[in-house]
């Protein structure tokens, strides 16, 4: 058997291990960036939510007048329930309207969720290129090395030989999925015990997986 072209070998080798290692170890932070970043989303509009108390009418009547049956203006559109000292909401208010709470969002809620589903989708694409680049060196080196029989053999054992070192940082065996933005949670139901006998009143948690620290 001819013997093979050691430069050659550690050349391919170095390729090859770039594409089954290095690329897929770098695409799992990536990878695993996105799901951290997508549970960071998890029921977050709640935390945004505001209630506001506004002004509005009783009837179908677009005009509303006050206690000394005075006519007013149209009902506004946005009125902030007023707290001043002495004033009765109920009593005081124009007849005709009434006070009703309207649940809002925060002005800063639609910035933030487009910035990170922005980032979230950055890192998922990069992730994804990061595994094809490497999937396309590991056929690269296997094509080169195919050619010629000891060389093929030289690369077989070089790499088992990179696997085998305890020193050098291994990828992942299973590449976490990537999570992109509107992706289903991965969550699962806890169950809180009472304090009350025969377990009455125990209560069901949805609560989102755990993931590896970052």
């Amino acid at each position: 058997m001819a013997k093979p072209n050691e430069a050659f070998v550690v050349e391919l080798a170095d390729l090859y291990w770039a594409g089954a290692n290095q690329f897929p170890l770098i695409a799992a932070h990536y990878a695993q960036a996105t799901r951290h970043l997508h549970n960071s989303s998890w029921k977050e509009d709640e935390a945004f939510n505001r209630w506001e108390d506004r002004l509005v009418p009783t009837t179908d009547k677009d005009e509303m007048t006050d206690k000394t049956d005075t006519r007013t203006t149209q009902v506004p559109d946005k009125l902030t329930k007023p707290f001043k000292p002495g004033w009765d909401v109920d009593r005081d208010a124009p007849t005709g309207v009434k006070w009703e709470s309207f649940a809002t969002k925060s002005r800063v809620y639609p910035h933030l969720q487009a910035l990170r589903d922005r980032l979230q989708e950055i890192l998922g694409e990069t992730s994804w290129n990061l595994q094809l680049t490497g999937t396309a060196l590991v056929q690269v080196a296997e094509s080169y090395a195919a050619q010629d029989d000891a060389n093929a053999e030289a690369l077989r054992q070089t790499v088992a030989g990179f696997h085998d070192d305890p020193v050098r940082v291994k990828a992942p065996v299973d590449m976490p999925v990537i999570k992109m933005p509107g992706a289903e949670y991965d969550t699962h139901v806890e169950v809180k015990e009472s304090r009350l006998p025969f377990g009455m009143g125990d209560k069901e948690t949805e609560v989102l997986d755990e993931e590896p620290k970052p």
